[in-house]
């Protein structure tokens, strides 16, 4: 017998990596504030099948402070521990698309869950009648969350977007790690009057690095502080108003993204000035929003999707006698 190969072909696949973690139903709590950042949940049942999101909350102590259950009944049904007395059908039922993606949001006054984008429940704590429903969820107060065992429905979790809060505070971020999505809708205007992205840059020990800036001028226009005075980007964006900017950095460089569409690839070593690598090769821990300059930033979110290609080998082998 003789084996012979017939072919060898290399071919590219593309493996895309997301931000969605999957759901690991055991007795870890995840650190989750959830007042501050909204919840998504990604699912896959079906109508009728009865599986269920159970979703308990801690406080900072890791004492139980309530739960939610969501059940892929027909028509869907949920309940609010303390809140609601059994399982009730959602007020406006959910897209009949089989993957939905839900959002779960917590004020000190509601419970607001959005499936695929609809509003399916508004749930004022008032409107209770009972009085622990208050007491238990009408406070700033959830601050770990799990995913019970008998939660059957609840396949990927992950961050929805953050409000950008105008305050003091820096923000623990690994920019060389993970990439920061920022949302905006602000139209392009006449300079002098425009809207700006202005995020700073810190080392870990709170060291000043630099900012970085967007300004939405008539022609868009980036400056990387120690590196560039406001220069057009050399790539314009496109012209949807709500643009979601990705914003990294590596030693060497830093790339701008709006929409997907790459508009920046800045070499540190293409300035004229000499504190552009000394500044911007050290390490970027923290960030904030410039409580006064920037007026452009509405959201925020870590970028977690890698896009890169691996080769796979493709073999066909015939067998002669």
């Amino acid at each position: 017998m003789i084996r012979l190969l017939l072919l060898t072909a290399a071919l590219c696949g593309t493996v895309v990596l997301t931000d969605w973690t999957a759901v690991e139903r055991n007795d870890v709590k995840i650190p989750w504030d959830l007042e501050e950042t909204p919840l998504q949940i990604k699912t896959d049942s079906t109508l009728g099948s009865y599986d269920k999101i159970i979703l308990k909350m801690y406080d900072k102590d890791g004492t139980s402070t309530s739960r939610l259950g969501v059940k892929f009944s027909s028509p869907i049904e949920y309940d609010i521990s303390s809140c609601t007395s059994d399982f009730l059908d959602l007020p406006v039922q959910p897209p009949v698309e089989v993957e939905k993606i839900w959002t779960i949001t917590k004020t000190e006054t509601a419970l607001i869950i959005k499936c695929n984008g609809v509003e399916v429940l508004n749930y004022l704590f008032a409107d209770s009648s009972n009085s622990k429903c208050i007491t238990r969820w009408g406070v700033d107060v959830v601050e770990q969350i799990r995913f019970k065992q008998n939660d059957t429905a609840s396949d990927f979790y992950r961050s929805d977007w953050t409000a950008v809060k105008r305050d003091s505070v820096k923000i623990p971020w690994d920019l060389e790690g993970t990439s920061v999505q920022i949302k905006t809708d602000s139209i392009l205007r006449a300079q002098g009057k425009d809207d700006i992205i202005w995020l700073v840059l810190y080392d870990k020990n709170d060291g000043y690095i630099s900012s970085v800036r967007v300004r939405f001028t008539y022609t868009m226009q980036y400056q990387i502080q120690f590196c560039t005075a406001y220069t057009e980007l050399p790539v314009q964006p496109p012209v949807e108003v709500d643009k979601i900017w990705i914003i990294n950095k590596t030693e060497t460089a830093l790339t701008i993204k709006c929409n997907n569409v790459e508009v920046l690839n800045y070499l540190f070593t293409d300035s004229s000035d000499g504190d552009c690598v000394t500044k911007l090769v050290r390490d970027v821990e923290k960030i904030w929003f410039s409580s006064s300059l920037d007026t452009a930033s509405d959201f925020y979110r870590a970028d977690k999707g890698i896009i890169y290609t691996v080769p796979l080998l493709l073999y066909v082998e015939e067998l002669l006698y």
